[in-house]
């Protein structure tokens, strides 16, 4: 066996670097496509706030005249967007499983679920040959 000298040492850093980076820049950039997306659902939730107490300016006003108290406002208000919110969670929680069907059946995926029944609520999707529409929706 005949001996070969090395030629090229490199530090174990710099190989395991190499090996890594790829899935470093994925990484970075699932993160800073999560902070945008938090940045935005902030100022979604922004708009919504101050469109409500813009919707309720007379109604404050006239609360603040009769003798409420600051805190008092700002918890009706507080109120309100949370009310808004539960609304907006209960809507995504009923919507989401057959929305995500809709999405799978129109790429011609098979659907893992045909109907969904959420409390009285009941709705079928027909997957051929109108893919992702909805064929039934009753409440009964």
């Amino acid at each position: 066996m005949a001996w070969v000298p090395a030629t090229e040492f490199r530090p174990i850093q710099r190989l395991v670097d190499h090996v890594v980076s790829p899935r470093r820049f994925f990484v970075l950039l699932v993160g800073v496509f999560a902070a945008l997306g938090l940045i935005l659902a902030s100022l979604g939730i922004y708009g919504v706030i101050s469109y409500s107490v813009t919707q309720r300016t007379q109604e404050i006003g006239i609360r603040m005249a009769l003798g409420a108290s600051q805190g008092r406002v700002q918890m009706a208000v507080l109120e309100r967007t949370l009310l808004l919110a539960l609304i907006g969670i209960r809507d995504s929680c009923v919507l989401d499983p057959f929305v995500f069907c809709l999405h799978v059946a129109g790429r011609g995926y098979p659907c893992p679920h045909r109907r969904f029944q959420h409390g009285r609520l009941r709705i079928q999707v027909q997957s051929w040959p109108f893919d992702g529409f909805v064929t039934k929706l009753s409440d009964n």
